[in-house]
């Protein structure tokens, strides 16, 4: 466990903020999180889009301040170090620190990473204060969110197994070669039926603020 004196900034829906040192910090630095899938070609021209599972979300370095100096830190070059956007950082941060805008903040965790922001406080080479910041949680993992797209689902499920039920469970008469039927199971139908019904009934109830809904629900 790190004994670095540690202060999460919770960051609320729109709000800008704003990074400064602690009393004699002598240099900061500011890492951002890497993406949860890193692109498959690493050259500057390479195709952004095109993805791979890659690395898990690391922390990269996008730079620092002297203060002792009054003098940007710019991140290493060293090859293979995880790699970040630093642009336009350059000019936003100083010895003071740097402000940053709720637009750069969603952006940097639209991927769902709440912690998207890390800063190291240093003195006598000895990291002394780490400040975190973390935006809000992404509305796909609301309870109510969640449970809204179940009963869309639901009502899905009810519609298709109506339909099924109609023509015995027969999707479609197949009259070629190899002729046959294809057949869906209502039992399978209704198995789903019920999973959504209980996921509905536990997303409910942890949106009531039950964190721990009912294991009897499923």
């Amino acid at each position: 466990m790190s004994r670095t004196p540690t202060d999460v900034i919770e960051v609320e829906f729109g709000e800008d903020t704003r990074y400064s040192p602690p009393t004699g910090a002598e240099r900061w630095s500011a890492f951002s999180r890497t993406d949860i899938l890193s692109a498959l070609n690493d050259e500057p021209r390479g195709n952004p889009l095109i993805t791979h599972g890659g690395h898990p979300p690391q922390w990269a370095i996008i730079g620092g301040w002297n203060v002792t100096a009054d003098a940007f830190i710019p991140p290493p070059s060293t090859a293979g170090q995880p790699r970040a956007n630093v642009t336009g950082f350059e000019d936003a941060a100083s010895a003071a620190g740097f402000a940053i805008e709720w637009d750069t903040l969603a952006a940097a965790s639209a991927t769902g990473l709440r912690e998207m922001l890390l800063v190291l406080a240093y003195e006598g080479g000895k990291a002394v204060k780490r400040t975190i910041f973390r935006t809000p949680a992404s509305s796909a993992i609301d309870p109510t969110v969640i449970a809204a797209q179940e009963r869309l689902l639901l009502q899905s499920l009810l519609r298709t197994r109506d339909q099924r039920a109609g023509s015995g469970g027969i999707i479609k008469h197949d009259h070629g070669e190899g002729s046959g039927e294809e057949f869906e199971s209502l039992a399978v139908l209704d198995r789903r039926i019920a999973e959504c019904r209980a996921r509905i009934a536990w997303f409910e109830q942890a949106a009531e603020g039950n964190d721990l809904p009912r294991l009897e629900t499923w």
